[in-house]
């Protein structure tokens, strides 16, 4: 029932409370309108209705709407090119507006301006800026709009996070450093002698040049000459630009010849910077020459080469030293180039050159192949090209292949890398090594941080040794297999801390042979602390591992196997003799490995004053073919421990011990042992 508000107001009135049905019944008064709310209660309500669209008025503009929009055309096209053509308008038609973007330089026949010339856009107009066509009923405009963004700078600024140092800063930048990379320093590398020559041991009727072997990086032109030594002689004097005829190779060919360079002085240290930069390529050398100067050419004192049909020689091929007196060798040169391409960057990026300190500079890192090196090539050139590389390249990366040589010398402290030593093979063509020392006195004082990684060296069954080096320190073989050479895989004398990691010895007469040198530059040079880890000797003709005049042997994980002469006990696993020679302590540890096929003796073990562990090996005679028979170990007057789970199988006799003392852990059965001339063999007992 509905009820109105005075209603419950009078209920108020009287002091009588209302029901809740009340309100209901008056709330609903408001549902059916049977009240009315007073137009000035409602905020704004009056006003509002004064000012409202009437809809007549609403048709009639939106139908004036409608007839401007057809009245004109708006379109946004896509790209314009010079070919392009706009939308046609004639006098009378409809307004119209196109927006055309531009991006190639050019004459826009089709697109007229107010006066009636076609737009041209140029190269400076698409530089930094956005381009576009307006078209305003048959007239073009053109807009010019800046890209936005930040100006860039023209000096790098490194430490300026605010502003970015971009583009141009940074391609100046770049171009100094680069400029700086590619400065050959010419005079400070080892020098060669060059002498022109018809016939060996004869008197030269040609000039003699003198070239540093550090070649060029980029190609460029050479912009300032050196000449270093007061003392330089400045009488005739000339540059060569030379070349190998292949590259790295030892025949070489004159590209440009007797340049003349003045404003020397006679006596004085100084630089020229040249008028007319002489062009040179990478690879090639800049020779220095004094003209008028004979001397006899002397093949025992020098190293052939060949030179534009002639022979020539280096290196103290000299008469009587006139010519050396009067060759003005003491020279540095500054190569630079224009600006580089990516590939160009990337290239000098891996072989940028670094200072060594006192004397030539060398080059951090190279990839061999860049020059040349492959598996197609031939020998012969393959090693002409590692030798020079070896050089003058402190680390260098072979390709993946069987790259053939006639034997590589090595440089103390460089690295030779492959692509795995299932990918990169050395391979001995001829020779009698794969690796021999270059300075086996090292001179150099010994240099450090050598290593073989990650390759193959192949002795084909031509080359006596592998790696022959001596007076080193640091010397680290990692990933490497040696095989198949006719004496030894390698041959240490005076390496000190050498370490094998993961690599193997196999298919040789022998394995390793250590052992101290007393001719280095310093003297006496020991051979000790050789660590051998994850090694793996196998078909090793005699013997495994040969330590002479050593201390401080570690074989860890090495696995021995088919390897010495039946019953030859100077063969077999490892043999130790004259260790420790000043009392160092320790003379071999054996240990956490395996051995099996041992045909001849696992350890012989004499004249060895330190104490040798045999830890944790399986000494298993069987196996590969081996029969049961022969002796283990053998210990001529040494002492020597066997602890741990050593356990010695197939072994007729486990231990001779000759005159020495050897300690059997109990846990480590040693079968039958024999003790002679006063030997003593000891086993630990546990209750």
């Amino acid at each position: 029932m509905k009820i109105s508000k005075i209603n419950l107001r009078n209920l108020f009135a009287k002091g009588q409370r209302p029901k809740q049905e009340a309100f209901y019944n008056w709330l609903d008064s408001y549902w059916h309108k049977d009240e009315e709310i007073d137009m000035t209660s409602v905020k704004n309500l009056e006003s509002t209705l004064n000012n409202k669209l009437d809809s007549s008025v609403e048709q009639t503009l939106l139908a004036a709407v409608d007839n401007a929009l057809a009245a004109s055309k708006s379109l946004i096209r896509g790209e314009a090119t010079p070919s392009s053509f706009p939308t046609h308008w004639s006098s009378g038609d409809p307004d119209l507006y196109e927006k055309w973007e531009v991006r190639t330089a050019g004459t826009y026949t089709n697109f007229k301006d107010s006066s009636g010339q076609p737009i041209v856009v140029i190269s400076d107009d698409l530089d930094k800026k956005f381009v576009f066509i307006n078209m305003t009923n048959g007239v073009a405009k053109k807009d010019n709009v800046a890209i936005p963004g930040v100006t860039a700078k023209t000096i790098f600024d490194p430490a300026n996070n605010t502003e970015p140092s971009v583009m141009k800063a940074a391609y100046n930048a770049s171009k100094d450093f680069f400029d700086k990379a590619i400065s050959d320093k010419a005079g400070n590398g080892g020098d060669e002698v060059l002498g022109f020559g018809t016939t060996n041991n004869s008197t030269s009727n040609y000039a003699a040049l003198r070239a540093n072997n550090t070649p060029a990086t980029m190609d460029g032109w050479i912009t300032q000459i050196t000449l270093k030594a007061t003392a330089a002689n400045t009488n005739e004097i000339g540059f060569h630009i030379i070349e190998p005829t292949t590259p790295g190779g030892a025949i070489f060919k004159n590209i440009t010849g007797a340049i003349s360079v003045g404003g020397w002085e006679a006596g004085v240290a100084k630089t020229v910077v040249l008028t007319t930069p002489i062009p040179i390529k990478k690879g090639q050398l800049l020779a220095i020459g004094v003209y008028g100067v004979d001397f006899n050419i002397n093949t025992t004192t020098g190293s052939a080469y060949g030179f534009d049909g002639y022979t020539l020689f280096y290196k103290n091929a000299t008469q009587a030293g006139t010519f050396n007196n009067n060759l003005s060798w003491c020279y540095e040169y500054k190569v630079e180039t224009v600006g580089l391409t990516g590939d160009e960057a990337i290239s000098l990026l891996k072989d940028l050159k670094k200072g060594t300190g006192g004397g030539a500079t060398k080059s951090v890192f190279t990839n061999a192949e860049s020059f040349g090196v492959s598996a197609s090539n031939t020998a012969a050139s393959n090693t002409a090209i590692l030798n020079n590389l070896i050089l003058n390249y402190d680390h260098i990366v072979l390709p993946s292949g069987i790259i053939k040589h006639t034997g590589l010398k090595y440089r103390e402290g460089i690295i030779i890398e492959g692509q795995g030593n299932q990918n990169t093979t050395l391979l001995n063509e001829s020779g009698t090594y794969a690796f021999q020392d270059l300075d086996p006195l090292n001179s150099n004082q010994f240099k450090s941080g050598g290593a073989f990684l990650d390759l193959t060296i192949d002795g084909g069954n031509i080359a006596a040794i592998g790696l022959e080096l001596k007076n080193q320190f640091y010397l680290k073989t990692d990933g490497v297999v040696l095989r198949r050479f006719t004496n030894l895989c390698v041959k240490f004398t005076g390496v000190l801390l050498p370490t094998f990691n993961a690599s193997k010895f196999q298919e040789s007469k022998n394995g390793v042979y250590l052992t101290a040198s007393s001719t280095s530059s310093a003297g006496y040079m020991q051979a000790n602390m050789n660590h051998f880890v994850g090694c793996y000797f196998a078909i090793i003709d005699e013997l495994c591992a040969d330590l002479v005049t050593c201390s401080s042997t570690i074989f860890d994980r090495c696995n021995f196997e088919s390897s010495g002469i039946l019953n030859n006990n100077n063969t077999g696993a490892v043999r130790v003799s004259n260790n420790s020679p000043f009392n160092e302590g320790i003379d071999v540890v054996i240990m956490n490995g395996w051995s099996e096929g041992i045909r001849g003796c696992f350890l012989n073990l004499s004249s060895s004053t330190g104490r040798s562990n045999i830890f944790n090996q399986m000494i298993h005679r069987g196996g590969n073919g081996s029969a049961p028979g022969g002796t283990a170990i053998i210990n001529n007057g040494c002492l020597l421990q066997i602890s741990g789970g050593t356990k010695i199988t197939d072994f007729t006799v486990g231990v001779v011990t000759n005159g020495g003392s050897t300690f059997v852990d109990g846990f480590s059965p040693v079968g039958v042992h024999n003790e002679t001339n006063g030997g003593v063999l000891k086993t630990s007992t546990y209750t």
